[in-house]
């Protein structure tokens, strides 16, 4: 049986301390500018959500932010030089424009129910057209089968 060997009274265990570099900064600025997870960030530079978040508030803060900035500037020139797409997507975001939906009923006559006639399938074409006239004609007169 192996001998069981103990860390020294102050050896440190775990994971070794992560140190932020300006590397990393502008790799974290970076992916939070485009959207990616903290969790997939920490990721990627080699630690945990926790440190990330500890060790790298700025850099997550401003990516996103001067994302937005670009992003909105580039839209506001577009805008600006006609791009008529831009001009309606920044008045329905910063203008509070909205497109009402086209409401679209299915009514009869002054509100009521659509008329319908029960047309036997042996009728013959004379007798059909009977029904529908007779249908046509409550209709127009307000009456209900």
């Amino acid at each position: 049986m192996a001998k069981r060997v103990r860390p020294k009274k102050y050896e440190k265990v775990g994971r070794p301390a992560h140190r932020p570099t300006p590397e990393n900064r502008r790799l974290v600025e970076l992916a939070a500018a485009v959207g990616t997870p903290h969790h997939d960030i920490a990721k990627l530079i080699g630690t945990g959500t926790r440190q990330l978040l500890r060790d790298y508030p700025d850099e997550l803060e401003l990516g996103k932010i001067r994302a937005n900035v670009k992003i909105g500037g580039t839209l506001y020139n577009a805008a600006v030089k006609g791009n008529v797409t831009a001009m309606i997507f920044w008045q329905k975001c910063q203008a509070g424009w909205r497109e009402t939906p086209q409401r679209v009923e299915h009514t009869g006559a002054d509100g009521r129910p659509i008329a319908t006639a029960n047309v036997n399938a042996e009728a013959n074409d004379a007798d059909a057209m009977r029904a529908y006239l007779a249908m046509i004609q409550q209709a127009s007169t307000g009456e209900t089968a």
